[in-house]
């Protein structure tokens, strides 16, 4: 994925241009937290997919993402809100921000990517994102993170046991409460749902999605949300 990000993010956008054909995810964002004239901090912001939910109602958005290249069509896609936008490249775990910034901190299907590459540390790798969440959010603000429950399954879950164990440790040591949304995908044939999602998911998603024959590919997201709280405290 990471090949992906770095190389190819306007294929990777007409991918998620299918996703959420029902703005499950944009109904929710846009209900649930109060956005109007907020400072956003998003981490792995790569296109401007869930930044195009609420860019609109705020004040300004502080985004960043390790790729270059995702950045570059992030400003394209949010050009027109381009005076209140600032974009940089960051780690999650190292964002160039003072303390205390946000408003909501947000992210989308990005912090599972860094627990998939360190599954032997997840409950070190969710102590450090979160830790970094909360340093750039403000005593009043909220933390969201917005993770996978799997693509092209009929039932939400995680679809890898290290993000089965991020998730847990999200909820259960850091006080995150989760709710789960339908963002599926429609495709304007079976042949695109194949061809775009085998580009990103691989041979054996390409294989299943074929199998399905279908132009809906079901999708399951989760929401972790949390009122902020003291940097460096953990839930117990």
């Amino acid at each position: 994925m990471y090949e992906i990000y770095d190389h190819y993010a306007s294929e990777y956008d007409a991918l998620i241009s299918h996703e959420d054909h029902e703005n499950n995810l944009y109904n929710t964002l846009r209900d649930r937290f109060h956005w109007h004239g907020a400072t956003i901090v998003e981490a792995g912001i790569g296109t401007g997919r869930v930044t195009r939910t609420y860019i609109d109602l705020v004040s300004q958005v502080l985004g960043f993402d390790r790729s270059e290249h995702m950045l570059e069509e992030a400003a394209r896609n949010l050009a027109p809100w381009v005076g209140k936008l600032r974009l940089g490249p960051a780690e999650h775990t190292a964002l160039p921000l003072p303390d205390g910034v946000a408003d909501i901190f947000i992210e989308g299907w990005a912090f599972g990517h860094v627990a998939v590459d360190r599954p032997d540390e997840t409950q070190a790798v969710a102590r450090e994102l979160i830790s970094e969440a909360e340093r750039v959010t403000k005593q009043s603000g909220t933390i969201v993170l917005i993770e996978t429950l799997g693509t092209n399954t009929d039932e939400p879950a995680a679809p890898l046991p290290v993000l089965s164990h991020f998730y847990r440790a999200l909820e259960e040591e850091h006080g995150f409460i989760h709710d789960v949304i339908r963002t599926d995908y429609l495709f304007d044939s079976p042949d695109q749902a194949e061809e775009l999602c085998g580009f990103f998911f691989g041979k054996e998603m390409r294989d299943a999605v074929r199998a399905r024959d279908d132009v809906n590919v079901p999708e399951f997201t989760g929401i972790w949300v949390r009122a902020q709280r003291a940097p460096g405290r953990t839930h117990r």
